[in-house]
This record gives structure tokens, sequence and C-alpha cells, in this order.
């Protein structure tokens, strides 16, 4: 049901030596290559030569920041908006009492 991997801790403050751990898991790996790799036989029309792909590096990407006047005009339009909530919500809290009400029932009722 479990399988167990040593991983390679953090190191201490002030130290270069690793702590390493042993770690219980659900996780099942396999190899992901082809039944024709294992066999040698490259022309087989019995197993595609397909495999996984290969992670050499990890990379990140940096993205451009949009300029001065797009960061303006979206900043603008988000206090707009939140404004325009902030007005609408007020407006529909005062009047809930008249724009919520079902008109069937007195408002003196007493169940």
């Amino acid at each position: 049901l479990y399988s167990y991997f040593w991983a390679q801790g953090a190191a201490p403050p002030n130290s270069t030596e690793r702590e390493g751990f042993c770690v219980r898991s659900t996780v099942r790996w396999s190899k992901a290559i082809s039944p024709a790799f294992e066999l040698n036989d490259y022309t087989s029309s019995n197993y595609s030569t397909w495999t996984e792909s290969r992670w050499k590096e990890i990379k990140g990407r940096i993205f451009l920041v949009a300029s001065h006047d797009l960061e303006m005009l979206t900043l603008g339009v988000g206090i707009g908006v939140l404004l325009t909530s902030i007005l609408l919500t007020y407006i529909i809290s005062t009047k809930a009492d008249i724009l919520f009400s079902s008109g069937r029932e007195p408002t003196t009722a007493t169940y």
C-alpha cells in the first residue's frame, strides 16, 4: 500500500550538511518507456517508440510589465467598479424593505 522514499532535507542554519528523512507515500512511479526500447528493436511494428519528455533543467519565465498608461487605466476601472458596487449595495440595503417585500402579508402579522 505504501512506498518509502528517502528525501534530502533542508540544511539547518549555519550548516552545509542536510538532514535527510524518510517519507511514506501512496505515490507509485514507473518508467515511462516503450517496450521497443527494452527489446532494442526500434523497427518493430508491435510497439511504438514513445517515451516521456526528459526534464533537463528547471526554468522560469519573466513577463514584461504593461505600459504605465495601461496600468493606470486598469487601476481606474477597478476603483470605478469598486465605488459603483459600494454605492449600489448601499442603495439596495436602504431600500430592502420596499424591494424585497412580498406585498401579500401585512407588516404587523404575528405567528
